[in-house]
């Protein structure tokens, strides 16, 4: 495994994460603090904790999985890719991917597609194990519906069993 693949390749996704949806991100969290401060104003519980909840799914649930998804495929194009050139993040307002550019063989392309929902499941099952009432396992699971064929890692998963 390329460290140094490794380690560009997560610093790319992060960065990328956030020049991709940093303003909406920053949108959501401006929009909670809000609410935040409102619940303190009129002494209201349930806004506060609208407020908590929804920073708790939107940061803990829904980036944290993703996050999670792209460094493992990260993580594995780093460790299965033969002469891996540079690893390339797109982040487009309904997709965010990477993929590697250079050469891998069938299996390293099935690991690597694999690696992405299998790591989010695993995490997902930690969180839940270490917070048993956090209600973010659903984000995690949801990752699984990635490897069917309509999605690039269900494409890529039979592409590197054909191959």
């Amino acid at each position: 495994m390329s460290r140094t693949f490794l380690w560009r390749g997560i610093s790319q996704v992060l960065l990328g994460f956030l020049k991709g949806y940093g303003l909406i991100l920053l949108s959501c969290s401006l929009a909670s603090v809000g609410l935040f401060l409102l619940s303190i104003h009129y002494n209201d519980p349930f806004l506060f904790e609208l407020s908590l909840t929804f920073l708790k799914h939107l940061y803990f649930g829904l980036i944290a999985g993703i996050l999670v998804h792209e460094i493992a495929h990260v993580a594995l194009l780093s460790a299965t890719m033969h002469n891996l050139k540079y690893i390339v993040v797109e982040a487009k307002l309904a997709r965010f991917s990477v993929y590697g550019v250079g050469s891998s063989t069938g299996r390293g392309i099935f690991v690597t597609a694999l690696s992405g929902s299998l790591a989010t499941v695993g995490f997902g099952s930690l969180i839940t194990f270490i917070f048993p009432n956090s209600d973010l396992v659903g984000w995690y699971i949801f990752h699984l519906l990635f490897l069917l064929p309509i999605f690039g890692d269900g494409r890529a998963l039979i592409f590197g069993i054909q191959h």
